[in-house]
């Protein structure tokens, strides 16, 4: 089954963020990384949040790729 990543930064001065979606977790990551930097949000706080699609559901994910929680 084909998995896609995208992240949300749901803070910071523009509002939220939602990016487009990446083939790969370490893509997204990098995107997600330098997003942050522009937005000058902490990249480690709660509100920035990376999720991996797999068929109809979307689940929050870690930087590995693997399911949070």
């Amino acid at each position: 089954m084909n998995k896609t990543y995208h992240y949300e930064i749901s803070a910071g001065k523009y509002g939220a963020v939602c990016s487009d979606e990446f083939n790969t977790i370490a893509e997204c990551v990098e995107a997600c990384k330098k997003d942050c930097i522009e937005l000058e949000i902490d990249y480690s706080r709660r509100y920035v949040k990376l999720f991996v699609a797999d068929g109809d559901s979307i689940e929050e994910c870690t930087e590995n790729g693997e399911f949070a929680g």
